[in-house]
């Protein structure tokens, strides 16, 4: 009896709060297929002797590798630099969305079938992409990027069987939120607690609008630390509109005076629209 079913390996923190809030019915997957290994993850600094070493590491077991770079411009430069520390044994090939489409589609089949060691590529591979055999994820400058898309893209390995690794680098200074951001990714897999983190940092958005961060101004909450209490306000308030939708009894006139006076009668109006 389910209208729409969304999915999502990590939810944004709209997504997120307005499951929180009540406006979706929410349920999480929380254990992997049989088998599947956790993924190791490090924040370094950049180094390029030590990224050498791991990715000869991983083609030494028979795998394959991400190197991703997210700028087109240089992008060439960084695949070069990677041939000059591994050698011509080691076959290496960008992917980028500026490709011409056959030339990228090229690419991705002989990334698929084995033909490429290690591919350079931007987040163009966050998704769609599943090669079980490419077991090391190595992300430049990941401190410039959100818990969700991180987490996406260290959904691209861990495809198989193999113990995998994802390297995230960093340069310094790093702002306390983008230190928070790598922490978490280290400590956990698990994307509902990577959500409710970035949730915390960036913010639910707008329930009623449009924007997907940032945080309400509510007058007496905080969805972060009074979030424990929204199932019970929730449920409250789903009962209320079964039955009394038009707030009409001497609770609803009461609701309707509080909605006036935080400013939010017309809330009521566009809940019942759907």
């Amino acid at each position: 009896q389910v209208d729409t079913l969304t999915l999502s390996a990590t939810p944004i923190p709209r997504t997120l709060n307005m499951a929180m809030s009540g406006i979706r019915d929410m349920s999480t997957i929380e254990q992997p297929p049989q088998d599947r290994q956790s993924v190791q993850t490090y924040v370094l600094e950049h180094d390029w002797g030590l990224l050498a070493d791991a990715i000869r590491r991983e083609l030494g077991r028979g795998g394959q590798v991400y190197y991703l770079h997210n700028r087109v411009d240089s992008i060439d430069a960084t695949a070069a630099r990677l041939r000059d520390l591994l050698g011509e044994d080691v076959a290496i090939e960008t992917a980028h969305g500026k490709m011409a489409e056959g030339q990228l589609s090229d690419v991705m089949a002989r990334m698929s079938e084995g033909e490429i060691d290690v591919l350079v590529c931007t987040t163009i591979i966050e998704t769609g992409i599943d090669i079980p055999n490419v077991n090391t994820l190595i992300i430049e400058d990941a401190d410039n990027m959100g818990l969700s898309q991180l987490h996406q893209l260290r959904g691209r390995i861990k495809r198989g069987f193999q113990a995998s690794t994802c390297i995230l680098l960093y340069s310094y200074p790093l702002s306390e939120t983008s230190r928070q951001r790598l922490n978490t990714m280290r400590e956990t897999e698990d994307g509902f607690e990577i959500a409710e983190k970035d949730l915390e940092l960036r913010g639910g958005g707008e329930i009623l609008g449009t924007r997907q961060s940032g945080f309400n101004e509510f007058r007496l909450a905080d969805m972060n630390v009074h979030k424990n209490l929204l199932l019970t306000a929730n449920k409250d308030a789903r009962m209320m509109l079964e039955l009394d939708p038009n707030l009409k009894t001497p609770r609803g006139e009461a609701l309707r005076i509080l909605l006036y006076l935080f400013e939010r009668d017309d809330a009521v109006k566009t809940y019942l629209a759907g």
